[in-house]
């Protein structure tokens, strides 16, 4: 969940986000950008539903407690 500050100037900007799973917030710059967004809408026989749009925002340490041990790796440097 993004943490929003709205600004006199009608400028939103993003501070931080929220883990869905484990709800912390986090700030930091570094953290944020490991952030993993998720967000699409069911299509028909959806079991999220037909047309419902959905979204996860997950941080880095409860994508890997949760998915890790599915996740193929390549070093890429």
């Amino acid at each position: 969940m993004k943490i929003i500050k709205k600004e006199k100037k009608k400028v939103t900007t993003v501070v931080g986000f929220q883990c869905d799973i484990c709800n912390k917030e986090y700030t930091d710059h570094m953290e944020m950008q490991e952030f993993i967004l998720i967000h699409g809408t069911g299509g028909y026989g959806s079991v999220i539903g037909d047309g419902t749009a959905y979204n996860v925002d997950i941080c880095q340490h409860c994508f890997k407690e949760k998915l890790g041990q599915f996740l193929t790796t390549k070093e890429l440097w």
